[in-house]
Parts: C-alpha cells; sequence; structure tokens
C-alpha cells in the first residue's frame, strides 16, 4: 500500500512540475482574479475570448472585460508567468494591433512553444502564482 501511495505521490508531484497546457475555465479564473487584485473589484470578462494557437496548441488566451475598458492576456502554458500584460485603455482586437503588441505577442508565442519543444519544467515560484489566480475567484488581500 505504503509503494502505491508512494507512486501516485510522484506521478502527482511530476504532472504538477513539467509543462501542462492550460484549460481555457482556468486561464479565465486567472484574468478574473488578477483584475479584482489590480483594481480591486469584481469585474466580468467576455466569453468571447480569443485564442492564439500554434499548430493545434492554444498559445495564450485574451479575455476582453466585459464593457470593453480593456484585455488581460493569459498565458496557456503552466511553466510560464500566468499573466502576459494587460490594458485598461481598450478592448483587444487582433485584426487592428500595433505593430510594438504584436511583435511583443509573437515574442511570448516563440517562448511559450520553446518551454514545449524543450519540455521545460514549472518553477515553484510559477506554481504558486497559478495556484494563486488559478482558482475560482475570491477575494484578495
Amino acid at each position: 500500500m505504503k509503494k502505491i501511495a508512494l507512486l501516485l505521490s510522484f506521478v502527482l508531484f511530476v504532472s504538477l512540475v513539467f509543462a501542462g497546457i492550460v484549460p481555457v475555465k482556468t486561464a479565465k479564473n486567472v484574468a478574473l482574479n488578477k483584475n479584482h487584485e489590480l483594481k480591486g473589484t469584481f469585474q466580468t470578462v467576455s466569453d468571447d475570448v480569443v485564442i492564439v494557437y500554434e499548430n493545434s496548441d492554444p498559445v495564450y488566451y485574451v479575455f476582453n472585460l466585459a464593457d470593453n475598458s480593456g484585455y488581460i492576456i493569459v498565458s496557456a502554458e503552466d511553466v510560464t508567468n500566468p499573466v502576459l500584460g494587460y490594458s485598461y485603455s481598450n478592448s483587444f482586437n487582433s485584426n487592428n494591433l500595433p505593430v510594438q503588441l504584436n511583435e511583443l505577442l509573437n515574442g511570448y508565442k516563440e517562448q511559450i512553444v520553446g518551454t514545449r519543444i524543450n519540455k521545460s519544467s514549472q518553477s515553484s515560484e510559477i506554481r504558486s502564482m497559478w495556484i494563486k489566480y488559478g482558482q475560482a475567484p475570491k477575494l484578495f488581500s
């Protein structure tokens, strides 16, 4: 019995430490929680999420705030920082991005794809951020 428990613990540990694609629901929780932490109030995000793919795998998600007052960009890879960026100026329109933002997002995409190719592992600091922001929306103190 101890061997089974030890084996299950090891499998759980390995699954937490190595890269994994973040489901859209978890990414939405990250956006909601980070927005609440920054603004101090709960604000919903649009259900119409922008998903950027590499092959068939999501690379990052963009959640517009429900009132179109901004957006939050969340990584779809759990070995990277959960929040890649945000703005409280405009909503996100992938057809009308400034050149600089487009270059930044392409750089993020390359880095995220690189973590997958290299089978990068998740640091304890990054894991803590995903645990903090990835849970169901809550109040931050």
